[in-house]
């Protein structure tokens, strides 16, 4: 919003003549430039005002969808969130090469993607996300806003709390060996949150398979991961 001040005279008075038909002259003209100004400035006002009001209707338009990311610490949540958002361009370049430099300064590892979300000191310090994490992006069609969830037991309430707020759950499940078998187990947490998902009434859950890297992108790890989510969500 541009506003006018009556300050911003385009003249210099002390260099008006001192007879006063000219100085009363020089007022007159003074004033018609002020009001000239006043009426561009209203014009502009009125022009970058119907504009944000087309902005907000046509964002208003898109339907909303609430994503929570579930998973156990480690599988990769906070870093797939933080990507998306980069890859969405909603994360200042500077705010990631910043990222990288303190994740490397603190654990030797590139987190810059992580980091997007895990903003509190001991998240970072750590390499877990403690307290839920809000962002969004857009589409042509949807706002899509992400609750990036803990993995962690402790914080478990903070996770519910996730969970209430959203329509859709992707789960985070990483091929990586030990770590999906440990959450995977009867208290693991994929299965506890899963189940806390579905009680709360999420019907669309989307499994996400993370760290293929890890395997060498081995189709058979994948489908032994597949092979033993499938049944168990039917089950739920």
């Amino acid at each position: 919003m541009i506003f006018y001040s009556p300050l911003t005279v385009r003249t210099n008075l002390t260099e008006v003549s001192k007879d006063n038909k000219q100085l009363n002259g020089q007022i007159k003209v003074n004033e018609k430039i002020i009001e000239k100004d006043k009426l561009k400035d209203e014009n502009m006002d009125d022009e970058e005002d119907d504009e944000n009001k087309q902005e907000f209707e046509r964002e208003n338009k898109k339907q909303s969808i609430n994503l929570v990311f579930l998973g156990p610490s480690g599988s990769g949540k906070s870093t797939t969130c933080g990507h998306i958002l980069d890859l969405k361009k909603m994360v200042d370049q500077r705010l990631m090469e910043k990222n990288r430099r303190e994740s490397i300064a603190k654990g030797g590892e590139d987190w810059k993607y992580s980091f997007v979300l895990d903003e509190l000191e001991q998240e970072r310090q750590f390499g877990s996300t403690w307290e839920c994490g809000h962002a969004s992006f857009y589409t042509q069609t949807k706002l899509w806003n992400i609750i990036d969830a803990p993995g962690l037991r402790h914080f478990i309430n903070h996770t519910i709390a996730g969970i209430s707020q959203a329509e859709v759950a992707i789960l985070i499940v990483s091929a990586k060996r030990g770590e999906f078998e440990t959450s995977f187990q009867r208290d693991g947490q994929t299965r506890e949150q899963v189940i806390i998902a579905r009680t709360m009434g999420i019907q669309t859950l989307i499994v996400a398979v993370n760290k293929m890297d890890d395997v060498g992108w081995n189709q058979e790890r994948f489908n032994e991961v597949k092979s033993k989510m499938e049944p168990f969500l039917r089950s739920i």
